[in-house]
């Protein structure tokens, strides 16, 4: 189906016998933004000339202020659930109970729309709400939130599909790869019904007398063991990027082949990536290290780090830039700049119309990064 562009900024595929999951995804999300989505389930139909008394006071009751009062709540109690949603059909429902409030009486402020939209998010999209968070006020409303959203699930998207994951084929009904794997173990669970070879009670939970439990030599608490708490699970990530990195996997699987004077901008990178040895100065050799891959079961060869200075060719003028501590890793496909790394040395990244602003702490004008399919790439040479 292809909308015009003027009516709609969604075009997907017509239907036919290979995509109806992706198609009823995409349908649904459009008759959400038109304002139809309510004829399908049935819902707010006018009160008929024939009604009873009951019914037109139920009719009624919809805008009184206890309706309001009840919608204003459902309204900061949306919350995206990416297991049952994709982040385009969330933004929707956020978009449709503003306009049932607005409808009873209310208008809700831009700046809350803005805010409850990246109130309740998974963790992939945490850099993007610190960044969202930093937008002028002007800037900062519902539609530019939404928009950097829709973005940020077709770069989520883009990685998945780097690493052999199922994925939704359109960017803006993305969802996250939990809501596949719940739909996996939840399939496995239902056909254990079914397995006579099973044990009826594997799946019970377990009840301990009270007082009486697991307990966790690592955090000192009840409830869990040392296999299953989460502090000592975060505690080992932040340890392996001493000698292992996981976002290098996703990094080398970017591009089918070297474009040696483009650099990607990822704001889910730990370090910056080279794989040009001939641009580096302070080149310091290290014993090969092996950097971990996303899918935590294959590595890349990090050779050393380095000092990169090189020229970007930016729209204002050519820009001399430096990025220290930067992993030499031959192999890898495509270079890269950190976005966290940008965000720690105090840089400031906004987006607006497919281009990337990254401006110093006292708001001056750095460089920009333009949008190629769902990468941003600023290009350069060395000096």
């Amino acid at each position: 189906m292809n909308m015009p562009a003027e009516s709609s900024p969604f075009a997907f595929p017509k239907l036919d016998g290979s995509n109806y999951t992706s198609w009823k995804e995409d349908m649904k999300v459009v008759l959400m933004d038109r304002g139809c989505w309510s004829f399908i389930i049935e819902e707010d139909k006018p009160c008929p000339e024939q009604a009873t008394e009951k019914e037109k006071f139920e009719h009624v009751w919809r805008k009184q202020r206890s309706r309001l009062a009840v919608l204003i709540d459902e309204f900061f109690e949306l919350k995206f659930n990416p297991e049952e949603e994709t982040i385009g059909i969330f933004c929707k429902r956020v978009d449709e109970k503003k306009t049932q409030v607005k409808e009873a009486g209310f208008e809700i402020p831009e700046l809350l729309i803005a805010l409850q939209l990246i109130r309740k998010l998974p963790a992939e999209y945490d850099h993007l709400v610190q960044t969202l968070y930093r937008l002028k006020d002007e800037e900062f409303n519902h539609r530019e939130v939404e928009k950097e959203l829709v973005n940020e699930a077709g770069r989520i998207q883009l990685k998945q599909k780097d690493l052999n994951l199922d994925y939704t084929e359109n960017a803006y009904t993305v969802g996250s790869f939990r809501q596949q794997e719940t739909r996996k173990k939840s399939f496995e669970r239902s056909g254990a019904v079914l397995d006579p070879s099973r044990n009826p009670g594997q799946y019970r939970k377990i009840s301990y007398p009270k007082g009486m439990g697991p307990f966790c030599d690592f955090c000192s608490r009840k409830g869990h063991d040392a296999s299953k708490c989460y502090k000592k699970r975060n505690k080992e990530k932040k340890q392996a990027f001493s000698s292992k990195t996981s976002f290098c996997g996703t990094n080398q699987a970017f591009g089918a082949s070297k474009d040696w004077d483009q650099f990607l901008i990822d704001t889910a990178a730990t370090s910056h990536f080279c794989y040009e040895r001939d641009w580096f100065k302070n080149f310091k050799e290290l014993t090969t290290t092996k950097a971990l891959l996303a899918d935590k079961k294959s590595t890349c060869e990090v050779k050393g780090i380095v000092d990169v200075d090189f020229i970007v060719k930016d729209i204002k003028g050519n820009v001399k830039i430096t990025l220290n501590d930067v992993f030499y890793t031959p192999n890898m496909r495509r270079n890269l700049i950190s976005g966290a790394r940008m965000d720690i040395a105090g840089l400031k990244i906004t987006w607006s119309n497919n281009v990337m602003r990254i401006c110093h702490s006292n708001n001056e004008y750095f460089f920009s990064a333009f949008r190629q399919d769902m990468l941003y790439i600023v290009s350069g040479y060395p000096y």
